[in-house]
């Protein structure tokens, strides 16, 4: 069953422009529009399943915290899974559809979602929150002490000549290996 009656017009040049709505030429026009509209958008998976729209968040941060809220509308709490690795938080879920037959058109997406964003350095991910009401998740991320990233690199010297100790143990154990030896 056609339900080309059915799917609303996107918005564009073309839906504003009316031009002979019951035109055949009009109808394949705005099918290969919204063709390559799905194809590029990112709508559809190598393997034909949809993919979810990736949900909207708003990131807030002052001196003391990082706030990030995510819309997450029709997706249950379990089907959520948060992790902080490596200085990047990672959101990902899945939307799940409640329809059981697949007549009709559906313009609600669903599907598995991923969301990165890269935190600073200065971050407690011990004492990190999450709270999950209404459809928005509000993850709390506290700052901590500033932590040093990287060093200062020498030119013109041996790695690890800096370090008189570690210099002398290794001058030790050559010079035990020299005696050790019979000759």
């Amino acid at each position: 069953m056609a339900y080309g009656t059915l799917t609303p017009y996107r918005r564009g040049a073309l839906g504003r422009e009316r031009l002979g709505s019951g035109s055949l030429v009009f109808d394949l026009h705005r099918q290969m529009n919204r063709l390559f509209d799905d194809l590029l958008d990112g709508d559809s998976r190598a393997d034909g399943g949809a993919v979810a729209a990736v949900p909207p968040m708003d990131i807030s941060q002052d001196d003391k915290k990082i706030e990030i809220c995510a819309e997450l509308p029709g997706v249950k709490q379990e089907d959520i899974d948060i992790n902080i690795e490596d200085g990047v938080l990672t959101l990902t879920g899945e939307k799940k559809s409640e329809r059981q037959d697949e007549n009709g058109y559906s313009e609600r997406r669903y599907g598995r979602f991923e969301r990165r964003i890269t935190l600073p350095s200065n971050i407690d991910e011990d004492a990190c929150a999450a709270d999950f009401k209404d459809g928005v998740l509000k993850v709390t991320i506290p700052r901590s002490e500033e932590k040093a990233r990287g060093r200062r690199i020498p030119l013109g010297g041996k790695a690890g000549s800096d370090n008189s100790a570690e210099s002398a143990l290794i001058d030790q154990k050559a010079k035990e290996e020299k005696t050790a030896q019979p000759g």
